[in-house]
C-alpha cells in the first residue's frame, strides 16, 4: 500500500529531528570520565541536575510523541473507516490504469471484495464498446486537470451490464507519478428514471390533447405592486376549447371573458393564490361567461404558473338541484310519516326476541301512561298484562315468533297507575337473512271504548228484542182480539140474517115472488161468501187452532186450506203434533210459514211444497223447501227483486221473514238458485218447550 501524504510529512519531521540532535551533541559535547572527576562536587551535582532535567524532558516529549502516534493512528483508522464505509464509491487507479485501492462501495457495485479488485485494471470492467469513452476521457483529465465526468458502461462480476457515472481527477504520488482518483454513481435507474420521464411526458401530452377534462396551462400576471391582475392561456386542449367553445390560447383571461374581474367568484385571486401558495385546490363555482356549472382542479406547475382541468357539471347540479327538492318533499313525507306513525289513532310497538320493547308510538304510550325513556329495553310487553292475559300471550308469542303472524289477539294491560283496559293487538315478525327472528311489527287497539259500545249495543239490542217481542206479544193479542171479536160477532148475526131470510124466502108464494125469491138467493149467496171471507181473515190474523191445539196443528190445517184454494201441492211432516212451544215462539214460526207459502204463491210458481216441522232437544227447526223458479240471492240484494222481474214483494218477504225470526232470536237461512227452487230453514235454539 502506499504511504499517504500524512505518513511522509511524519518521517520528514523525525529525520529532521534526529539531525538536529546529533549537531547538538557534537557541539555540546558531555566531560568524560576523568573530566567529571576533576569537577568539584558542586559542578558535579549541577551537571548531574541538568541530566536529570534533560531525562524527565526527553521522557516527556516522548510521552507526547507516543500520544501524537495514537491519535495519528486514530485518525488513520477513522479514515479508512470513512472510507471504506463512506455511500459513494471511491477507487484509485494508476497511470498503467491497475487499480490500487477501493472501497467497499465500489467493490459492492461490481458485486466483488474490495481486495478481489486491487492491482486489476479497471479497463476489465469496462464494457468493450465504451473503452473509446474511457480513453478520451482519461485524455481530457490530463489536458484540464480539473475534475470533470463521463457516463458508460461496466461490467459486473456475473457480467451483467449497468450505466455508470465517473467523476475524475488527477493527482501524484510520493514519487511524483500520475494517479487518477475516481468516484463511481450507478446511474442504470437514474436513466430507467429519465427514460420513464420522457414517456411520462409523451404520455402526457397524449392525455393532454385527448383527455375528456378540459385542461389549461395558464402564466398569473401581477401589477408592480405584486397584485394579480390577469392570467394568460399559454395551452388549452381541445376538450376546453369544446367547453367554452372558444380557443383562448395566447389570450388573456380579461380578453377573453372581458366582465372576470366583476364575476361574483374572483377566478383571478383563486388562481393566483395556487401559483403563490403551491396548494392545490377544488373547488364548483357557476360561470357567468356562459351561465354553466363547473368543476374545476387547479395547481401550480412552475414558478407563476399554473393548471386548471374542467369538467362541465351543469347537468349534475341540475339533478343535485332536483335530488334536493326530492329530498326536502321526502323529508316533509317522512315527518308526516312519522307523525302519523306517532300519532296514529292505533298503538304501534316492535318487540325484541325476549319481548322487551325495541320501539313505541306516542299513541301507545299515552294509553299506557308511560314515557319512552321508561318503557324501551326496560319493559317486556309480558310485565304489562294482566295475570288472566299473561299465559295466553306467552304461549301465542312463542308461536309467533314461528310460524310469523298473529291477529286480533285480544289482551288486558295495566296502565303505569294499575288501571287496566282491554286491547286488541295483530303482529308480523321481521326475519334475517337466515331465517330468525329480529322483531315484531304490532299494532295496539283501546277497546275501551269499543266494549263500552259494544255493551250498549247488547243492553239496546236486549231492550230493542225485549220491545219487538211486547210488540210482537200486542200485535198477536190485538189479532186474537180482533180475530175473536169479528168471528164472535159477525157470525151469529151472518148466521141469523141467513135464517131469516130462508124463512122469507119459504113463506112468499113462489107464483107472485119469483124477482123477490132470486134477490133473497143472490142475498144468501153473498152472506154465505161473506161468512168465509171473514173465517179466512179470522184464520189468517189468528187462527183459532194456534191458541188452542199448538203450531203444527194450525199449520196442518193452513195447508189443507192453502192447497184447496190453490191447487198447490202441500206436504207437511211434523213427527209430534201435540209439542208445544213459547206463545211468541208459535205465533212468529206460524207468521213465518204463512209468508213463506205467500211467495210461493205470488213469486215462486211452484206445483209443490214440502214443510217440515222438527225438533232435537232444545232445537226447533222450520223449513219450507218449493221446486219453484228460485233466483240469485246476491243478484237479489244487490239490485233488488223488482229489477229481477220477480216483484218487489219478494223482497219486503223475505225481509219480514229475517226480521220474525230475529224478534225470537232464530236463526234464518235462505239458499236458493235459478231453476233450483228456494229452501227457507228458521232455527231457534234455547227455549224449554211445553209439555
Amino acid at each position: 500500500m502506499k504511504y499517504s501524504d500524512n505518513d511522509v510529512s511524519l518521517k520528514s519531521q523525525q529525520l529532521s529531528l534526529q539531525n538536529k540532535a546529533a549537531a547538538y551533541l557534537q557541539k555540546n559535547a558531555p566531560p568524560s570520565l576523568l573530566e567529571f572527576e576533576l569537577l568539584s562536587l558542586q559542578e558535579q551535582y549541577a551537571l548531574f541536575y541538568e541530566l536529570q532535567t534533560h531525562q524527565i524532558e526527553l521522557e516527556m516529549q516522548a510521552n507526547e510523541l507516543l500520544q501524537t502516534q495514537i491519535e495519528r493512528d486514530a485518525s488513520y483508522l477513522r479514515y479508512v473507516d470513512l472510507y471504506n464505509q463512506a455511500p459513494i464509491a471511491y477507487c484509485t487507479v494508476n497511470n498503467t490504469q491497475l487499480i490500487l485501492q477501493a472501497n467497499l462501495i465500489a467493490a459492492k457495485l461490481f458485486c466483488m471484495q474490495p481486495f478481489e479488485l486491487l492491482n486489476r485494471p479497471i479497463t476489465d470492467f469496462i464494457f468493450k464498446e465504451d473503452q473509446d469513452i474511457y480513453y478520451f476521457y482519461r485524455q481530457q483529465l490530463k489536458l484540464v486537470s480539473a475534475s470533470t465526468d463521463c457516463e458508460l458502461r461496466m461490467v459486473k462480476k456475473d457480467g451483467s451490464l449497468f450505466w455508470a457515472q465517473i467523476v475524475g481527477a488527477i493527482t501524484y504520488d510520493t514519487q511524483g507519478e500520475v494517479e487518477f482518483r475516481f468516484v463511481l454513481s450507478d446511474t442504470s435507474q437514474r436513466r430507467q428514471t429519465d427514460k420513464l420521464l420522457f414517456d411520462s411526458g409523451q404520455k402526457f401530452q397524449f392525455l393532454f390533447d385527448k383527455s375528456s377534462f378540459g385542461i389549461t396551462d395558464c402564466k398569473m400576471l401581477y401589477d408592480k405592486a405584486g397584485k394579480p391582475i390577469d392570467y394568460q392561456f399559454i395551452n388549452v386542449n381541445q376538450a376546453f376549447i369544446n367547453l367554452f367553445s372558444l380557443n383562448p390560447e395566447n389570450k388573456l383571461a380579461t380578453q377573453v371573458f372581458p366582465d372576470i374581474q366583476n364575476y361574483a367568484f374572483d377566478w383571478i385571486k383563486t388562481f393566483a393564490t395556487v401559483t403563490q401558495t403551491g396548494t392545490q385546490t377544488h373547488f364548483e363555482q357557476l360561470f357567468q361567461f356562459n351561465h354553466r356549472w363547473y368543476d374545476c382542479i387547479a395547481y401550480q406547475s412552475t414558478r407563476d404558473h399554473f393548471v386548471a382541468m374542467w369538467m362541465d357539471i351543469t347537468d349534475r347540479k341540475t339533478n343535485e338541484k332536483n335530488q334536493l327538492k326530492n329530498h326536502e318533499k321526502i323529508s316533509r313525507y317522512a315527518k308526516e310519516i312519522n307523525e302519523f306513525y306517532e300519532y296514529a289513532p292505533c298503538g304501534y310497538y316492535s318487540l325484541d326476541i325476549n319481548g322487551f320493547f325495541l320501539h313505541i308510538n306516542k299513541t301507545a304510550l299515552k294509553w299506557l301512561n308511560y314515557n319512552k325513556h321508561e318503557i324501551i329495553g326496560k319493559y317486556r310487553f309480558q310485565d304489562m298484562l294482566s295475570s288472566s292475559s299473561f299465559e295466553n300471550f306467552q304461549h301465542n308469542f312463542l308461536q309467533f315468533q314461528k310460524c310469523g303472524e298473529e291477529h286480533d289477539l285480544e289482551v288486558e294491560l295495566i296502565r303505569k297507575d294499575g288501571i287496566t283496559f282491554p286491547a286488541l293487538i295483530s303482529s308480523t315478525a321481521v326475519y334475517d337473512k337466515h331465517g330468525y327472528y329480529l322483531m315484531s311489527r304490532s299494532t295496539l287497539y283501546d277497546l275501551t271504548e269499543q266494549k263500552k259500545m259494544a255493551n250498549d249495543r247488547l243492553q239496546h239490542s236486549n231492550e230493542l228484542e225485549i220491545a219487538a217481542r211486547h210488540l210482537v206479544s200486542s200485535q198477536e193479542h190485538l189479532r186474537q182480539k180482533i180475530s175473536s171479536e169479528l168471528h164472535d160477532r159477525t157470525s151469529p148475526n151472518l148466521a141469523a140474517i141467513n135464517i131469516n131470510l130462508k124463512v122469507i124466502a119459504h113463506t112468499l108464494s113462489q107464483e107472485n115472488s119469483i124477482d123477490l125469491l132470486e134477490r133473497i138467493e143472490d142475498t144468501l149467496a153473498l152472506i154465505a161468501d161473506t161468512t168465509f171471507s171473514i173465517r179466512d181473515i179470522c184464520t189468517e190474523m189468528r187462527p183459532p187452532l194456534l191458541d188452542y191445539s199448538g203450531l203444527a196443528t194450525a199449520i196442518d190445517s193452513y195447508v189443507q186450506q192453502f192447497t184447496k184454494r190453490t191447487n198447490i201441492a202441500v206436504q207437511f211432516d211434523c213427527a209430534n203434533h201435540n209439542e208445544r212451544y213459547p206463545l211468541e215462539v208459535e205465533s212468529q214460526l206460524f207468521r213465518i210459514f204463512q209468508e213463506a207459502l205467500t211467495n210461493c204463491l205470488k213469486h215462486a210458481k211452484a206445483t209443490s211444497i214440502i214443510v217440515t216441522l222438527s225438533k232435537q232437544a232444545h232445537l226447533i227447526t222450520l223449513t219450507i223447501n218449493d221446486n219453484g223458479i228460485g233466483f240469485d240471492f246476491n243478484q237479489l240484494r244487490n239490485t233488488g227483486a223488482d229489477d229481477l222481474g220477480l216483484g218487489l214483494g219478494l223482497g219486503l218477504g223475505l225481509l219480514n221473514m229475517q226480521d220474525m225470526a230475529e224478534v225470537i232470536g232464530a236463526s234464518f237461512y235462505l239458499n236458493s238458485a235459478p231453476g233450483k227452487g228456494t229452501q227457507i230453514s228458521v232455527k231457534l235454539l234455547g227455549y224449554q218447550l211445553k209439555a
